[in-house]
């Protein structure tokens, strides 16, 4: 019993680093696709949403969550980053559960140590995107089906598959996790096990079209909404250069060290092939599908059923696909601990993790519009000081308005974004483009 106590202290400790290096490395409000979950979220925590063709409309896994801190806590910048922040750290935690389930405890620690320091990991867990909640999601849902056995097998199962399902509802590729799961179910022939995940995921897939029929009529309403994302100017960029799009374009982010995947994406990717060689593939089949499937969907699947356009690219997606790689990276290192590589580990496992946390630091409060949110950020501070309530933007585009007035709604509640003649301060861009006060006390 002392040996269990010490080696889950171990993952506790492991879990409150994760905590604390992800509140270090806060980012927040970046102005960008933060703003669209916000949108709904806060409708849904008022009873004002209703069913539009958006995608950001339709991720209930995230939004639902949020309007529930909503509801409770209010609207700010942190209530609005909590739950993809405590999405992350509790994926450590399961991560190094899978990880005991199919290999050992020392395998589960490394890999919830790799997952705990891995940069994409630490940057979006304070930014309000769907990656880190979805990746939670499966996480519970593989943990729940490696651990459906026994009596309450059928109920283990489908709490399985309405986890992988609620993982869908948060960001749709986590789809193909689902095939993942039951071949290897079949493969063990679990067939009880099969049945109550497929159970599972299909019931809430139900629930969610009939609410859709019910509220607008479309049982397809989902399809039409992600339609609307191919008309992004995004979506037809990426189809430009094609074969660098399907052959370089993540090989490379993968490949190359960055501050996006420190040394992590090219050390796990280093040691996974050596797994086959290492590892009786029984073992190695759920995690390697776990983590295939939805790459190869993402790196070579289409948007678009009537015609082909590559899915959207980002570093962030791809972080779902890293905990089974860490899990078998893991395995590979504890089954060469014990020979002459022990040394070596001692020092290479630290040396990522160390990088993979500066690099985190490298990006804390960078990218998309974080200058704009930042300058908003000043300029409701000292509004605050001067005990003004109200705020008028003008002088940018409609789009870019939008963004700062959602922004200072959530970074200051009590300052009110006007469109009014009368107002207490007003905010046009500079020169680059960055919001700031042009005057104040300013009434018409």
């Amino acid at each position: 019993m002392r040996l269990l106590d010490k080696k889950w202290l171990w993952v506790l400790l492991l879990c409150l680093f994760s905590l604390i290096i992800r509140a270090i490395c806060f980012t927040g409000l970046i102005a960008s696709d933060d703003l669209g979950y916000y949108h709904f979220a806060r409708l849904i925590s008022r009873n004002l949403y209703a069913p539009e063709l958006d995608h950001y409309a339709i991720r209930y896994g995230l939004t639902i969550p949020v309007a529930m801190v909503y509801r409770v806590f209010g609207t700010t910048e942190w209530t609005t980053e909590l739950v993809p922040y405590l999405a992350s750290a509790a994926s450590v935690l399961v991560l190094v559960v899978i990880g005991r389930r199919l290999f050992g405890f020392r395998v589960g620690m490394i890999a919830g140590l790799l997952l705990a320091t891995f940069p994409l990991s630490i940057r979006y867990a304070s930014i309000l995107v769907p990656e880190p909640v979805a990746e939670m999601y499966i996480l519970i849902a593989i943990a729940l089906y490696l651990y459906a056995q026994g009596q309450y097998s059928l109920v283990f199962a489908i709490a399985s598959g309405f986890f992988l399902a609620l993982a869908y509802l948060t960001k749709e590729w986590s789809l193909f996790v689902v095939p993942a799961v039951l071949i290897d179910a079949v493969a063990e022939r679990r067939w009880r096990v099969c049945v109550g995940v497929a159970a599972g995921a299909i019931a809430i897939a139900v629930i969610e079209h009939g609410y859709y029929f019910a509220s607008t009529g479309d049982l397809l309403f989902r399809s039409h909404a992600l339609a609307q994302a191919t008309r992004d100017p995004y979506a037809i960029e990426e189809s430009k250069n094609l074969l660098h799009r399907l052959f370089t374009h993540y090989p490379r982010m993968m490949l190359v060290p960055g501050r996006d995947f420190g040394l992590h994406s090219f050390f796990t990717l280093a040691l996974v092939p050596v797994a086959f060689f290492s590892v009786r593939w029984r073992r190695l089949r759920l995690p390697t599908l776990w983590a295939l499937l939805p790459f190869l969907y993402m790196n070579f699947g289409s948007m678009s059923l009537s015609h082909y356009m590559p899915v959207f690219s980002q570093p962030r997606y791809l972080e779902i696909i890293y905990p089974p790689l860490f899990v078998m990276a893991g395995a590979v290192i504890e089954r060469s601990a014990a020979r002459e590589w022990r040394s070596v580990w001692w020092v290479a496992v630290p040396l990522v993790a160390v990088i993979g946390c500066y690099c985190a630091v490298l990006t804390k409060g960078t990218g998309w519009r974080t200058a704009d949110v930042a300058a908003i950020r000043g300029i409701v501070t000292g509004a605050r000081k001067r005990h003004l309530t109200t705020i008028h933007f003008e002088g940018a585009p409609d789009l870019f308005l939008d963004r700062w007035r959602d922004t200072a709604a959530i970074l200051a509640p009590g300052i009110q974004s006007t469109d009014a003649r009368q107002y207490d301060m007003l905010v046009r861009p500079d020169a680059l483009g960055i919001p700031s006060v042009v005057s104040t006390d300013h009434s018409e």
